[in-house]
């Protein structure tokens, strides 16, 4: 019977209807609820936070681009996509590689997006929305918005590429800067105990031991640096090389030679031959961008792990944080919405009063160049543009470390310390 059959159809179905709408409900609260869900109050806490999305960027664009077509081609073939976004590739002669290189762009590019999302909060007076709260919805965005570059134009994306190349000089400044730093607070470290250890030793025994384990070290460094500059005259052996290696050479030597006088008060020898270590890293980094220049393909990993030193220093927490000079009270920096309430995980102003909005726009704004730097490590562009931009930072490094030395000479009305902020 039709109409029997018409009853006994609604009678199942209707049951598992309700059940699909109350089965949909749920999991739509609780994906709202879990996007809602990540706050932090603390000032370190949101560095590690920031650190967290970087590396989740970066571990997202070393998985995507290992194996791309084993997961790229099907979908790429079968649903009509052969001509959108990313799935250009597939008409090319290196697939596996333009696959590769476009993944590592959208996904860092995704990551750089969210940073500058992140500061541009700063600047509209939203910082404790974007610091604070929605912790696993920026993840999700992250990830949501490198699915979408997708079906973005691959010129586009080498546009950005090329961009990362060059921009991201911008961050080897900023890792000059936090090593200048880093390294002064070392020495005053090592210094402090050797001068605790001549006070309080009897012979004055422990006192000697500190001041060689510091030349040791200075030592270990200087040879660190003329192994690396030797490697590098010979890697290159062009003009154009050869002329910013002696230069870069002779100026940090001097550097080195100034710091250990009576009239640099403030120089050290652990700190300078630190840096002219590091000057041969910042040399290396110039010159692979070089045009028509080969580069080994383990020595972009030895860039990605320096970074990420970098970064987790700068979590760790340094006098680049400006803790001391823009933390504001909890009651000065309300919500968004105006209410006064603490974030969405419910913590009291006491929790935090302490947090430093200057020092979160700072650390984005170092995270997004990050990004790009990570971008030109596992996917580099190499033109003389790049080049230009990686030897001014080289540049402006060795300008930074002399300026640290001079300064206090020049500005007399002025007093220059060195102060180590812990997280």
């Amino acid at each position: 019977d039709p109409c029997a059959a018409n009853i006994m159809g609604c009678m199942l179905t209707a049951p598992l209807s309700a059940a699909a709408s109350c089965l949909g409900s749920c999991v739509g609260a609780c994906c709202c609820s879990l996007l809602r869900c990540g706050s932090v109050s603390s000032d370190g806490a949101t560095r590690w936070a920031l650190l967290g999305l970087q590396a989740f960027a970066a571990l997202l664009a070393i998985a995507s681009s290992a194996d791309p077509q084993s997961w790229l081609s099907w979908p790429c073939r079968n649903l009509g996509l052969n001509n959108v976004g990313i799935c250009v590739c597939q008409s090319g002669r290196e697939v596996g590689a333009c696959y590769m290189e476009y993944l590592v762009f959208r996904v860092e590019a995704a990551a750089m997006a969210l940073f500058l999302v992140l500061l541009l909060c700063c600047v509209i007076g939203c910082t404790r929305f974007a610091a604070q709260a929605y912790l696993v919805s920026k993840f999700v965005s992250l990830l949501l918005v490198a699915l979408v570059l997708l079906f973005v134009p691959n010129s586009a994306m080498i546009a950005f590429g090329m961009a990362a190349s060059g921009v991201s000089a911008l961050f080897l400044v900023a890792q000059a800067l936090l090593l200048i730093d880093c390294a002064y607070t070392w020495n005053e470290k090592w210094s402090a105990c050797a001068a605790a250890a001549e006070v309080s030793g009897a012979t004055g025994s422990g006192s000697w031991v500190w001041k060689v384990v510091i030349l040791t070290a200075s030592a270990i460094a200087l040879l660190v640096a003329l192994g690396g500059f030797v490697t590098l005259f010979i890697t290159f052996p062009t003009p154009v090389a050869y002329v910013i290696l002696t230069s870069a050479l002779i100026v940090v030597l001097a550097e080195c030679l100034v710091s250990i006088t009576s009239w640099c008060e403030h120089g050290s020898l652990l700190t300078s031959s630190v840096f002219v270590a590091y000057t041969a890293w910042l040399a290396y980094q110039a010159l692979v961008f070089l045009p028509h220049t080969s580069r080994l393909y383990w020595m972009r990993w030895v860039e990605f792990v320096i970074c990420g030193m970098t970064l987790v220093a700068l979590a760790y927490g340094t006098s680049m944080s400006f803790e001391d000079s823009s933390a504001l009270p909890a009651s000065a920096n309300d919500d968004a919405s105006g209410t006064g309430r603490a974030p969405s995980g419910g913590h009291s102003s006491d929790e935090t009063a302490a947090f430093n909005f200057k020092a979160f726009a700072m650390h984005c704004a170092v995270h997004a160049l990050a990004a790009m730097y990570i971008t030109a490590s596992l996917a580099p562009y190499s033109s003389w543009t790049s080049f230009a931009l990686r030897t001014a930072a080289l540049l402006a490094a060795v300008l930074m470390y002399g300026w640290t030395l001079f300064a206090p000479k020049l500005l007399h009305n002025r007093t220059f310390s060195i102060h180590s902020h812990e997280g």
